[in-house]
């Protein structure tokens, strides 16, 4: 081989070489993702001495997804109970005719004589005091107090008391 057919072979490698890098270049910055981010397929370029280089894509494996920790999932809050039992009166407990060791309200209503009825406090109970939530059990006999409650049978489930005056 002559040294003029060596450097047009040479000149011709090198043309190859510097199409195939700016194809490889075209194809990366084509199948990039829109944020900038890994492409989604490999590009892969074909060149033989005999024909014009082509680009073929083909989907890229994907990476096996890392182990991620279950979230944790809240519990959805307890629905808020219809209450259906709203009554102004005293709190009584203990008191001489009704059973000992539970709270009941004795209130009026127009046209009928005192009422009494049972009040059951439960862990979503609210009792509030000047405008501050206080424990259930703290509460004082004789206070005037408005209770609003799930009126079940013959007792109410306290939902919010709200302490008014103590004796």
């Amino acid at each position: 081989m002559t040294v003029d057919a060596e450097v047009s072979v040479g000149a011709a490698f090198r043309r190859i070489g510097m199409t195939l890098l700016a194809l490889s270049l075209l194809v990366a910055v084509a199948c990039a993702g829109e944020d900038g981010g890994s492409p989604n397929v490999t590009p892969t370029v074909i060149a033989t001495m005999s024909s014009t280089p082509t680009v073929s894509t083909s989907p890229s494996p994907s990476p096996s997804p890392s182990p991620s920790p279950s979230p944790t999932v809240a519990e959805p809050p307890a629905p808020t109970p219809q209450i259906d039992f709203e009554r102004t009166g005293n709190l009584v407990h203990d008191n001489p005719g009704l059973p000992p060791g539970l709270w009941f309200l004795l209130y009026e209503q127009p046209g009928a004589a005192a009422l009494t009825v049972e009040l059951e406090f439960a862990a979503e109970s609210s009792c509030v005091s000047e405008a501050r939530v206080i424990a259930c059990d703290a509460l004082e006999p004789g206070s005037r107090v408005v209770v609003a409650g799930v009126l079940s049978e013959e007792r109410v489930r306290v939902v919010r008391l709200e302490v008014l005056a103590t004796p």
